[in-house]
């Protein structure tokens, strides 16, 4: 990784206005907002908190484990434990997510997925 991304990432982590926040809630914007997120590679373990559109309070996602593989066309992503604060949302990601893959091709996204979850901690905040 270069020094320009980790530098990115550092100021990105320090700083608390987070491009994980950004790229995650741009994704997100139909359902809701992602109030909170920690990624932490070492563990292999992603939290989230997310308010639903209609929704006062949030949902709490843990992905306990996940695999990231660099493969020639890009990365695949594959959640291999997850667990929700909320029985019908754990069912429904488990039913859904987990034991999937998600394939993101080489360039742009490919390379902003594997440098988010480079061998540190990132965790932010939105008040």
């Amino acid at each position: 990784m270069s020094l320009l991304s980790r530098t990115a990432i550092l100021l990105d982590t320090i700083s608390g206005s987070s491009i994980t926040h950004i790229a995650l809630n741009h994704l997100f914007k139909k359902y809701g907002t992602i109030t909170y997120i920690s990624i932490d590679k070492l563990k292999q373990k992603i939290s989230l908190s997310i308010i639903l559109h209609g929704e006062n309070d949030p949902i709490e996602i843990q992905i306990d484990k996940y695999t990231l593989i660099k493969q020639d066309y890009g990365t695949t992503f594959k959640v291999d434990e997850l667990r929700s604060n909320r029985l019908w949302a754990h069912r429904l990601l488990n039913d859904t997510i987990v034991g999937n893959t998600l394939d993101v091709p080489s360039g742009k996204y490919s390379n902003i997925l594997e440098e988010l979850m480079f061998d540190t901690k990132i965790e932010t905040e939105l008040g």
